[in-house]
C-alpha cells in the first residue's frame, strides 16, 4: 500500500473536520509523524493477528462432560478460537443435549468412542464438576493417552480439566495449572505432577489453565504450541 496517498487521504479527511488547522496539517513535523503512526499500523503484525495466521484451518476437539461441565470455560475458550479460525468440534459420553452447571445445553458433536485422534490438531478438556466422572471412564482416558502418543498433538485442559489428564497418568514429572483449591493441588501431586500458581503453564504437549478468566491467555498458549511445537 502506497503511504503518500494513505497519509494524504487522511490530510483531507482531517483538513475537512477543521479547516483552522490547515497549516499544522501541512506542516513537515505532521506529515512525519502520520506516515510513521501508519507506518506502523500496517508493518507490525499484532501477536493476534499472527495467531490467527496460525490456527486458521485447523480442528480442535472438545472433551466436556455429559452433565455439569463450566460453561464460561467451554465458551470464552471455543469462541477465542474460532475468531483466529479454528474449527471446533465438541465431544462428549453421548450426542444428546450435555448439561452445563448453569443449565446452558450443548449437543455435541461426536461420542467418544467415535472420535479420530488423527483428524484433530489439538484436544481440550472442560473443567466442572462434572469432569470428575471422567476421572475412572476407561474410554475417556483411553482417548487422552492417544492423543498424547501421537506426534505434533497438543492437549489443553481448563479449570479442574487438568486433573482428569493427572488421572491418565499423562502429567507425570510435569508442571501444571489448575483451580486453586488445595484439594486439586494434591491431586495433581499424588498423580506425580507439580502444582503451578501460574494461570497457565506449558510443558511439553501439555498446556493448562486455572479457569475462565485464563481463557484468552490459554488459547494463545495453545495456538503457539501448534506453531512452533514448544
Amino acid at each position: 500500500m502506497n503511504l503518500n496517498l494513505l497519509g494524504n487521504a487522511v490530510l483531507r479527511c482531517l483538513k475537512r473536520s477543521n479547516a483552522g488547522c490547515v497549516a499544522f496539517h501541512q506542516s513537515a513535523t505532521w506529515h512525519t509523524l502520520l506516515w510513521a503512526v501508519v507506518a506502523a499500523m500496517l508493518s507490525i503484525p499484532t501477536a493476534a493477528r499472527a495467531a490467527r495466521d496460525t490456527a486458521a484451518g485447523r480442528e480442535i476437539l472438545f472433551l466436556v462432560a455429559a452433565r455439569d461441565f463450566d460453561f464460561q470455560e467451554y465458551r470464552l475458550t471455543g469462541e477465542a478460537l474460532i475468531r483466529m479460525g479454528c474449527a471446533v468440534k465438541v465431544a462428549s459420553t453421548e450426542t444428546t443435549a450435555a448439561i452445563a452447571t448453569n443449565d446452558t445445553a450443548i449437543k455435541p458433536d461426536i461420542e467418544l468412542s467415535a472420535v479420530d485422534p488423527a483428524r484433530y490438531e489439538a484436544l481440550i478438556v472442560v473443567g466442572g464438576v462434572g469432569s470428575v466422572l471422567y476421572w475412572d471412564d476407561s474410554a475417556a482416558l483411553a482417548l487422552l493417552r492417544g492423543f498424547a502418543g501421537t506426534s505434533g498433538h497438543v492437549i489443553g485442559a481448563i479449570g479442574i480439566g487438568p486433573l482428569v489428564l493427572a488421572k491418565a497418568g499423562l502429567l507425570k514429572g510435569r508442571t501444571a495449572a489448575v483451580y486453586n483449591d488445595p484439594a486439586a493441588a494434591k491431586i495433581l501431586a499424588d498423580n506425580g505432577a507439580k502444582f503451578s500458581f501460574r494461570d497457565v503453564v506449558a510443558d511439553g504437549q501439555f498446556i493448562t489453565a486455572n479457569g475462565s478468566d485464563a481463557a484468552d491467555k490459554f488459547t494463545l498458549a495453545i495456538v503457539k504450541r501448534l506453531e512452533t511445537g514448544k
